[in-house]
């Protein structure tokens, strides 16, 4: 069984003490009894709602972003068998990216994950200088082949996994 309990502060001044209390409270109920944030329902209701998904994700320091791995992490059964399809970007395609991806979804959260995962490579301005992929660039045709047959194996996953 799940309680809601709401922590309402009595004072709100800079000079108080309620907020260093009330992180204090926070800290030992999180810490002894299951907590889950509405936030947390919210994005699982969302999760759920899928049929399949794409993550689409920058390489940083030859790994993916902590936001996206706190994102998964909040999750896991709602990840069982999600059809999954990965569009990484980077210098070089953001393949550190993706291998580190395929790890966690496919190993670790059971994620169904299409055969055809897209890389793209960034050209250098787009990564040192002030530009930023705008989505209608020339450069960005190549991959529309490819794009194409995971959007593909990415429909039939989900097909398979309506027929389970």
């Amino acid at each position: 069984m799940s309680f809601e309990i709401g922590i309402i502060l009595g004072s709100t001044r800079h000079s108080s003490n309620t907020s260093g209390l009330s992180n204090f409270l926070s800290r030992c109920l999180s810490s002894n009894y299951p907590l889950i944030s509405s936030q947390i329902r919210r994005w699982s209701e969302t999760v759920l709602a899928w049929d399949g998904m794409i993550i689409l994700s920058p390489q940083y320091n030859w790994g993916y972003p902590a936001i996206l791995k706190n994102s998964l992490d909040h999750l896991f059964h709602e990840w069982v068998k999600m059809p999954l399809s990965l569009l990484t970007f980077g210098g070089h395609g953001g393949s550190k990216c993706a291998e580190g991806l395929k790890v966690v979804c496919q190993g670790g959260m059971k994620m169904s994950l299409t055969d055809i995962n897209l890389q793209i490579s960034l050209p250098t301005e787009y990564i040192r200088g002030q530009d930023r992929v705008k989505g209608v660039e020339d450069w960005l045709n190549v991959y529309q082949e490819d794009l194409g047959l995971m959007i593909d194996q990415l429909i039939s996953l989900m097909e398979k996994r309506k027929e389970e």
